[in-house]
């Protein structure tokens, strides 16, 4: 296996890896988070604030 085999391999490993990892990581959103995110899909919606 030569070298750029290799790093293309292991940046593929470390992609996924990070790809996985990365829903573990995300924070639960705030209370103001929630009322925006929950305006915001009322609006989208039609049904207005």
């Amino acid at each position: 296996m030569n070298f750029s085999k290799f790093r293309s391999a292991a940046f593929c490993t470390g992609l996924v890896l990070s790809t996985i990892a990365a829903p573990a990581l995300a924070q639960p959103l705030s209370v103001n988070e929630q009322r925006g995110t929950s305006i915001s899909g009322q609006w989208q919606q039609g049904q207005g604030a």
